[in-house]
């Protein structure tokens, strides 16, 4: 096979995996809705906890906060994949991805934390550019602009964080953030996946 067959068996091979995870894919958005949720949740907790001297293991809050979302994540996930009755390569992908940056973020919120590799204050900053990198990739092999618009608010999104990184207001600002560029992207997914089902039941 010459060099410039296999180029072009490499170019249909992609535009094979684009146009295959934009037609089966099928993203209702549940995941970043869910994890928005639980994300704020915690994070106002945090803030409440800190400013208003609360005194209950932050911690303990979050871990149960975590275990919930993964145990959500993977109830849901798992009869979902059964549902679909599909396993496409890019769907394949985008789940690897997302895998990849939880177990990723969890590492660097409690193990990272716990042993001191990373001080508490980057902790945000930190998880913003985790989620940028999943948020570009997904949104590249996708085809979802809403996904490439929320990657690029979680690039300066993280550059803010990094700016107030020592002060408490950093909190609030990666609750902000988790709802501009999380929790509603989720909510515009979950309304577009509703309107494509009702054309598709018609």
């Amino acid at each position: 096979m010459s060099d410039e067959q296999q180029a072009l068996d490499e170019l249909v091979f992609i535009r094979k995996v684009i146009v295959d995870s934009r037609k089966s894919l099928g993203d209702n958005g549940m995941g970043y809705i869910v994890w928005g949720v639980i994300v704020v949740l915690g994070l106002i907790y945090t803030y409440l906890n800190i400013s208003l001297k609360w005194y209950f293991h932050i911690n303990i809050f979050w871990t149960l906060l975590m275990a919930a979302g993964w145990l959500w994540s993977i109830t849901y996930f798992k009869g979902r994949i059964r549902s679909l009755k599909v396993s496409t390569f890019a769907g394949r992908i985008i789940g690897s991805i997302w895998l990849s940056a939880g177990v990723g973020m969890t590492m660097v919120a409690f193990l990272a934390t716990f042993i001191g590799g990373v001080s508490g204050d980057y902790v945000s900053p930190f998880i913003a550019i985790i989620l940028m990198m999943a948020y570009y990739i997904s949104g590249v092999v996708s085809g979802s602009k809403i996904l490439k618009l929320a990657a690029l608010g979680w690039f300066f999104g993280a550059i803010i964080l990094f700016i107030f990184s020592h002060q408490i207001i950093n909190i609030l600002l990666m609750a902000i953030l988790m709802i501009c560029f999380q929790l509603i992207p989720g909510l515009i997914l979950n309304i577009q996946y509703k309107k494509e089902m009702a054309k598709y039941n018609a």
